[in-house]
């Protein structure tokens, strides 16, 4: 019942459904049409292009619109933890799976937009990349979990649009288009974070090389950098419900 009042909720909102479902559509639809009319189109960049869109929605909708949606509703579920056997464990397992469900929405409407366009296979490899999108989401939706207990409500609104720059900042593969100082400084950065070997695996698909040592790097980057998340996260909530 939880999860379906959670997910009706988020449908109702006009802002989840323009920046994380309507905007990475019409991106991936401008750089589809750029490249074709450019006459650059290839099946790689296409590739690219569609896992970039599905971030972009998986991205605004784990970190800014979860992490609002934990910030709002915190303290209701506090209480309920104290009050009720609907524990933090329950709170927080719906919560992801609600997270899930929307990530999926997200990327299937992007790949509904790709078949009608007619750039893109669904392959093996096109169902990798579906997977990983869903890991990095899941990666994602820590960390809104983590932004949306610390931060102050206001705070949260303000800041959305830097924390969406911020994290594409960690994601978005400069190095693949352009070069310089500034963006081997960045690539730098970035290879700490898993949204780095997303775009790499997505290449690497598309050229037939093997994937399994970017796999282990993206999966190793997931570990590394979410234990501390974990960590934080649940001494938190033991903080506010003992």
């Amino acid at each position: 019942m939880i999860k379906y009042i959670e997910l009706k909720n988020t449908f109702r909102n006009r802002r989840f459904i323009l920046f994380t479902i309507i905007t990475p559509v019409m991106w991936y639809l401008f750089m589809i049409s750029m490249s074709k009319s450019a006459g650059f189109f290839t099946q790689r960049y296409s590739s690219v292009w569609w896992v970039a869109s599905c971030v972009m929605g998986i991205m605004g909708n784990s970190v800014i619109t979860f992490g609002k949606t934990i910030n709002n509703s915190q303290k209701f579920y506090f209480l309920q933890a104290k009050t009720s056997h609907y524990d933090i464990k329950n709170w927080m397992i719906d919560q992801m799976l609600i997270q899930l469900v929307l990530n999926l929405l997200i990327a299937c409407t992007v790949t509904i937009c790709a078949i009608g366009m007619q750039t893109i296979n669904l392959n093996l490899n096109f169902l990798i990349e579906m997977i990983i999108c869903q890991v990095i989401g899941l990666y994602l939706c820590l960390i809104g979990f983590v932004i949306g207990i610390v931060a102050d409500s206001k705070l949260l609104e303000t800041l959305s649009f830097p924390i969406m720059v911020f994290f594409a900042l960690l994601i978005v593969p400069f190095n693949t288009w352009t070069t310089g100082t500034l963006v081997s400084i960045i690539s730098a950065i970035q290879k700490f974070f898993p949204g780095y070997y997303l775009f790499k695996i997505t290449q690497e698909l598309t050229n037939g090389y093997n994937i399994f040592p970017a796999l282990t790097q993206l999966f190793g980057t997931i570990i590394l950098s979410g234990i501390p998340l974990v960590a934080f996260v649940w001494l938190h909530l033991r903080k506010k419900t003992n």
